[in-house]
C-alpha cells in the first residue's frame, strides 16, 4: 500500500510568483511523490496569502483533512511555505503529529506516525 500524501504550496508576493510559482512548487512536489512511490490525495495552494498568518483557506482545508486522517505525509517545497515564523510552523507540525498519532495502527508506517517532508531545489522560493 502506497503512502497517502498531501501537497501544500504558497506564494504571497508578485516577486515570489515570478521567481517560484505555485506551479513550480507543485511540479517539484509531484516529482518527489512519484519518485518515492506516494499517492497524492490532495493538493492545497494559497496564492497571495502571507505566511505570517494562519487563517488561509487551503491551509485550513489541509489541517481539516489531517484531522480526518486523510493523508500520512505532507509535502511542502520549504517549511516557510507552511508559515514564516518558526512558532507557527511548530504549531502546524504539532497538529499534524497529533493527527498522525491518532491514525489506526494498520495505517502507521513505523514508530513515527506520519511525517512532513520539505522538498527544495537549490534556489529559495
Amino acid at each position: 500500500m502506497k503512502m497517502r500524501a498531501a501537497i501544500y504550496g504558497r506564494v504571497s508576493s508578485e516577486r515570489q510568483e515570478k521567481e517560484h510559482t505555485i506551479g513550480s512548487q507543485l511540479e517539484a512536489l509531484r516529482a518527489y511523490a512519484a519518485t518515492n512511490g506516494m499517492d497524492i490525495v490532495e493538493e492545497f495552494t494559497d496564492e497571495g496569502y502571507s505566511g505570517a498568518r494562519l487563517d488561509r483557506p487551503a491551509l485550513d482545508r489541509m489541517r481539516d483533512l489531517a484531522e480526518r486522517h486523510g493523508f500520512e505525509v505532507l509535502l511542502t517545497y520549504c517549511t516557510d511555505r507552511l508559515a514564516r515564523k518558526f512558532v507557527l510552523q511548530a504549531l502546524i507540525m504539532d497538529e499534524l503529529i497529533q493527527a498522525w498519532q491518532a491514525l489506526p495502527r494498520a495505517l502507521r508506517r513505523n514508530s513515527f506516525s506520519g511525517r512532513a517532508v520539505r522538498v527544495r531545489e537549490n534556489s529559495p522560493p
